[in-house]
């Protein structure tokens, strides 16, 4: 009689290690928590196991890996599956303020200020800019340094801040200028400062606009010769910090 060993029928098991889903951050790397299969005559057949499905992990969304395997007799072990999950990497980004106008931005005592506005742009929602929060007060009857600060908040919650500094000058009149320290009627050529000491002359037209700026040195000239006939303001900047401010007129 003789007696033979019933056939293999029996599949094989397949055990996902690690887990399952498994997330991972945008730009990561996929590194393979690991697996093992057994079969009741073949033993630990791991090393047989075929994987199978591609991840890419620039590219946000949900990938799957299978894994299979048969014993020696044919008998294939029940697929399985692990879900990877690459989500969208964090925005910890914050955006960028850009300032429009001056800064500072210089105005004359008891004129009004107009606020020159600014944009916002964030890496990932791009035009932000009516999210700005504008805070902070100018009074303009009352000299002095003002601040004016922007705040934008992108959907991430990054919050970035900008400063604008707003100086109020007082003017001078034509008539009370130190003639023996400041030549302010000028036909042509250059406006000559005597005996100030000068680190740096700003000249404005009377809405505020910066036409120019010369580093003092040499004879501490400001070229006008290139200017329409009008009334101008000059900001000079004193070798000690001081701001003096007066009128002139270009004839």
């Amino acid at each position: 009689v003789i007696v033979s060993e019933a056939a293999d029928t029996e599949k094989p098991v397949i055990t996902l290690s690690g887990a399952n889903p498994l997330y991972i951050e945008q730009g990561g790397v996929y590194t393979e928590p690991g697996y093992s299969a057994t079969d009741n005559k073949d033993g630990n057949i791991t090393a047989n196991v075929q994987i199978t499905g591609n991840i890419d992990v620039n590219v946000p969304g949900t990938y799957y890996k299978y894994y299979n395997v048969a014993d020696a007799a044919g008998n294939q072990a029940e697929q399985k599956t692990r879900t990877v999950i690459v989500s969208e990497a964090a925005d910890t980004e914050k955006p960028e303020i850009t300032l429009l106008g001056d800064n500072p931005y210089i105005l004359q005592q008891g004129t009004t200020y107009t606020e020159p506005g600014a944009i916002a742009i964030d890496n990932k929602d791009g035009d932000i800019t009516n999210k700005i929060v504008i805070t902070g007060s100018v009074d303009t009857e009352t000299m002095g340094d003002y601040t004016i600060t922007y705040t934008v908040t992108d959907v991430a919650g990054n919050t970035q801040t900008a400063t604008r500094t707003v100086r109020i000058t007082s003017v001078n009149s034509i008539e009370t200028v130190n003639k023996s320290t400041v030549k302010y009627y000028i036909s042509s050529g250059n406006l000559t400062l005597y005996g100030v000491p000068i680190r740096e002359i700003k000249l404005y037209d009377l809405s505020g606009r910066l036409f120019k700026t010369e580093q003092a040195g040499g004879n501490d000239q400001l070229t006008v010769s290139n200017l329409s006939k009008s009334m101008y303001i000059v900001n000079i900047i004193l070798s000690d910090g001081r701001l003096e401010t007066l009128k002139i007129i270009v004839k």
